[in-house]
């Protein structure tokens, strides 16, 4: 059985550093504009803005991958919106 924590997570579970960067490859091909990676237990990604007529990039982190998926995906769905408005 999963566990949860308060907040309706699946807690975290250490990840070596081989595994963190094999993990953050799997992340990256799943968001090709984006550039994942993690450092001292959180996770990052360095990507386009994604608002139309924006050249700026910006950088998202969460403490762990499936929080960072979490806000690429919605990012992703927020820049597709915006560009079909």
């Amino acid at each position: 059985m999963r566990q949860t924590t308060a907040t309706g997570t699946t807690p975290s579970v250490p990840l070596t550093a081989d595994e963190a960067a094999a993990l953050a490859q799997v992340i990256a091909r799943a968001f090709p504009p984006w550039r994942i990676w993690w450092a001292a237990n959180t996770w990052y990604a360095t990507g386009p803005c994604r608002l139309p007529e924006c050249v700026c990039s910006r950088t998202l982190h969460a403490p762990s991958p499936s929080g960072l998926c979490e806000q690429l995906v919605a990012v992703e769905e927020a820049g597709r919106k915006a560009r079909s408005s």
